[in-house]
């Protein structure tokens, strides 16, 4: 029988792992920039 909290914890759990992915690409990408400026400044 389809359980509708057990779906809704699945899907909870997956936009925890989604915002803890974003979270870490914006981080990677936020040092990936910040390392990159002032390279840019250098040119």
């Amino acid at each position: 029988m389809f359980s509708a909290s057990h779906f809704f914890i699945d899907n909870l759990m997956f936009l925890k792992l989604d915002v803890t992915f974003q979270l870490n690409l914006i981080s990677t990408l936020y040092a990936n920039s910040s390392i990159a400026f002032p390279l840019q400044l250098l040119d």
